[in-house]
């Protein structure tokens, strides 16, 4: 997710009865076949994000990315800052992302009902 799209995100919600914002992440593994991932955040966590922001300005960074290491740099392992997460929960086992993404592909099939299940659908699932 770079800063850019972040931005783009504030700009493009235009209604006041509107919830959140819907953050479009365009470099990601499925792109090619199914467009930008899309990622809701309520304002509350879109805040958040917010803060992060202004406290990443301070930072010397080239990075287009939001989230950055300490020096800088495009964070690499973020597996390991989920899992360290997950274990401070108190949560057991240690997830991947895959893990987490099959979870909710699960739900989303038990949940949704056609055509709306068919734009979720990964066609390698």
């Amino acid at each position: 997710m770079t800063v850019s799209e972040v931005e783009a995100a504030k700009a493009a919600r235009l209604l006041p009865t509107e919830t959140g914002y819907v953050i479009t992440i365009d470099e990601h593994k499925i792109n090619r076949d199914f467009g930008g991932a899309q990622i809701f955040l309520t304002f509350q966590e879109f805040s958040w994000l917010e803060r992060w922001l202004e406290v990443r300005k301070r930072l010397v960074s080239k990075s287009k990315r939001v989230f950055i290491t300490r020096g800088g740099r495009p964070l690499k392992n973020l597996v390991r800052y989920m899992q360290t997460v997950w274990a401070h929960m108190g949560l057991p086992g240690q997830p991947t992302f895959t893990d987490l993404r099959t979870a909710v592909s699960g739900h989303v099939s038990a949940v949704l009902q056609p055509p709306s299940l068919q734009c979720c659908m990964d066609p390698l699932d």
